[in-house]
């Protein structure tokens, strides 16, 4: 048995996709994925520096 999700689709046209990014650097491959607005580098969540200014 399926179990409804809980999204409607009208939320599911408007919730973004998550973006994903490969890096090959010279100290090896670098995976950045952005899922709900929230940053994670080779799967460790990234969280967003403070700005100092104004």
């Amino acid at each position: 048995m399926n179990a409804r999700l809980p999204q409607t689709v009208r939320e599911f046209e408007v919730a973004e996709p998550p973006v994903h990014f490969e890096w090959q650097s010279r100290f090896g491959l670098i995976v950045i994925d952005i899922v709900d607005g929230v940053a994670y580098v080779n799967g460790e969540r990234v969280e967003p520096a403070v700005s100092e200014a104004g």
